[in-house]
């Protein structure tokens, strides 16, 4: 198809060009409409007379410029122009789409065609989206991909392949070497999903070991470790435990040479000393304002996470907009996360959020309330749903 458009563009071309040199002058077409006007005066004039002036005629037609003059230019310009077409294609165009079409390109493409006329029919089909986002995200085209996996989310919340896939995607949109916030949330969720999901292991341990959190990242990649085969993919992940368990030893040593003083120590007391671990009671409510927003249907999520370190829920509940008002206890043995307890930390930011995907990442359009620097001494918590996220 693109050779046939390409000749024919030529051939158009060869004819505006050529047809011009065939036609004749001004000059020589004023002689021969003079002819024409003495060739019907033929009767009215004495042969002789009529013979003189037509011989005179066309000797001046045949002094200005006719076709015949032309026809070198015209056999250059037939052979030059196309020669000159090709020459320019290949050093300013696409060369190689003048000849056969990538098998493996057209597959994609047709794929993506298929799978886009099926969601198009079918906005529910989990399969297709899982299919689109893998392709968008070979091909990357992280955007795309993103909202491929956002959409596998939506209609099947608990799959942690897609939050894993999702992750990913995020991570390498980025641009950056460093695990999105947003990525570490979904990667914590899909390991507590399938808690033998290998890429979910791989990446959440990556993760920890970015931010510092040595202990996790050797809980993960360890748990990955016993579900590997031995190869290279074990040694790579053994070496990667080995950087970790170092990281920890000396963080350790590091804080065993700080300087103390004895004078000041005191006995530990607060929620990182309770025996039991922290329990935090929180009252949800929505408010009137935004009540007409909500259908009932909705994912309800409670979580407190660090007033001051990583962005990680540190306990979480769920249950449905239809349940508000309503009271839940959030504890250490909700957490998403080893060593990442609510006893770990003092003061906490509890969230209470309506999400509408089903997702517990905050998408604009989602309405949420927070209580920030909440302490232990501060017992019950009440949190309204107040505010929509932008």
């Amino acid at each position: 198809m693109f050779l046939f458009l390409s000749a024919l563009a030529c051939l158009l071309a060869l004819i505006f060009a050529l047809v011009p040199l065939f036609r004749s002058t001004p000059e020589a077409r004023a002689v021969q409409r003079r002819l024409d006007a003495l060739d019907e005066l033929r009767g009215d004039l004495p042969d002789d007379e009529w013979q003189r002036r037509r011989e005179a005629l066309e000797a001046e037609r045949a002094q200005h410029v006719g076709p015949s003059r032309h026809g070198v230019t015209a056999v250059f310009i037939a052979v030059l122009l196309p020669v000159l077409v090709v020459l320019f294609y290949r050093i300013a165009g696409t060369p190689e789409a003048m000849g056969p079409t990538d098998p493996q390109a057209s597959e994609i493409r047709g794929a993506l065609g298929e799978l886009a006329a099926t969601v198009n029919d079918d906005p529910d089909n989990v399969e297709a989206w899982t299919r689109m986002g893998m392709i968008w995200k070979t091909l990357q085209q992280w955007p795309a991909a993103e909202g491929a996996w956002r959409r596998v989310l939506f209609l099947d919340e608990n799959s942690a392949m897609a939050r894993v896939e999702l992750a990913e995607t995020l991570l390498f949109a980025s641009g950056r070497p460093e695990m999105p916030d947003e990525a570490l949330l979904l990667l914590t969720e899909a390991v507590l999903l399938d808690p033998n999901n290998q890429k979910a292991l791989w990446l959440s341990g990556m993760g920890a070991f970015q931010q510092g959190r040595f202990a996790d990242a050797v809980a993960d990649w360890e748990r990955l470790d016993t579900l590997l085969p031995e190869g290279n993919v074990k040694d790579q992940v053994r070496q990667q435990i080995d950087r970790a368990r170092a990281a920890l030893a000396n963080e350790a040593h590091n804080g065993m040479m700080a300087p103390t003083d004895p004078g000041s120590a005191e006995p530990t007391t607060g929620p990182v000393a309770a025996e039991d671990g922290i329990e935090l009671t929180v009252t949800v409510e929505l408010a009137p304002e935004i009540a007409g927003a909500v259908t009932g249907s909705e994912t309800v999520f409670v979580f407190a996470r660090a007033s001051s370190g990583p962005p990680l829920p540190l306990a979480i509940a769920r249950f449905t907009a239809g349940d508000l008002p309503r009271t839940v206890t959030l504890t250490d043995a909700d957490a998403m996360a080893p060593n990442m307890t609510l006893s770990t930390f003092d003061t906490w930011d509890v969230v209470a959020r309506i999400s509408a995907s089903g997702n517990a990442t905050a998408s604009p359009g989602d309405l949420q309330g927070v209580r920030e620097s909440v302490t232990v001494e501060d017992g019950e918590i009440a949190v309204r749903i107040n505010e929509r996220v932008e």
